[in-house]
């Protein structure tokens, strides 16, 4: 890496890092059998970027990258050294797993500028889950609308439910969920308002696990709920 760091500065007079425009994260054994993945090989993308290499390319957020021009990826950190550190906008293979199959995408990687920098990683009522019947006993949550989507520094398009309350000792709070966090997807399901949270809730069963995609003024990552733990 030093090497290539150097050579950059003798050739160009600064340093250039390489972007695709994607939010990545360590898969764990759980996310991986949510996502219907034998093993925890790979990372997996949480977020993607608008207008960038990955999102032109056809890249999905709950992608699995494999492979990066043929090389195993077995982290997160792995994966953002080769990605900073190839040539731009020469084409690259990624090798994907996406509902249950594999397939290869390619795109060129593209200069990490400034901009793309800061573009990376109404009344409501609300529902109280109090019982011990499933994973996500023990918080209260509300719809979202502009005014909370400022004040939580996301995207006034976002849709899901916002955590309002939480109970003490609840497994949400032992698995790092705070309040304010707002939930938009559960089980691979859009979570857009209170009514699909309900209809949700309702299908939880006891004693299982439950797979959210949970957004945190701005930044997204998929965590799980064991309640049997």
């Amino acid at each position: 890496m030093v090497k290539g760091v150097i050579d950059q500065l003798i050739k160009k007079g600064k340093v250039v890092r390489g972007w695709i425009g994607v939010t990545i994260q360590e898969l764990t054994p759980e996310i991986a059998q949510k996502f219907g993945m034998k093993n925890a090989e790979g990372v997996l993308i949480t977020d993607i970027t608008r207008g960038g290499p990955a999102h032109n390319a056809g890249l999905m957020r709950g992608d699995v990258i494999l492979e990066f021009n043929d090389k195993v990826i077995k982290d997160a950190s792995l994966l953002r050294n080769m990605v900073a550190q190839s040539e731009i906008n020469k084409p690259i293979k990624l090798k994907i797993f996406r509902q249950g199959q594999e397939m290869t995408i390619t795109l060129a990687v593209k200069e990490l500028s400034s901009d793309e920098v800061q573009m990376i990683p109404s009344s409501s009522s609300g529902e109280n889950f109090n019982s011990d019947s499933h994973a996500l006993s023990g918080i209260t949550v509300m719809d979202i609308n502009p005014a909370i989507s400022k004040q939580l520094g996301i995207q006034g398009d976002e849709r899901g439910v916002v955590i309002v309350k939480m109970q003490p000792g609840s497994l949400a709070e032992e698995s790092g969920i705070r309040k304010g966090d707002v939930i938009q997807e559960m089980d691979r399901q859009k979570i857009n308002n209170l009514n699909d949270f309900n209809k949700a809730i309702s299908h939880l069963k006891s004693n299982s696990s439950v797979l959210l995609f949970i957004n945190r003024g701005g930044k997204k990552y998929y965590v799980t709920l064991n309640h049997s733990r």
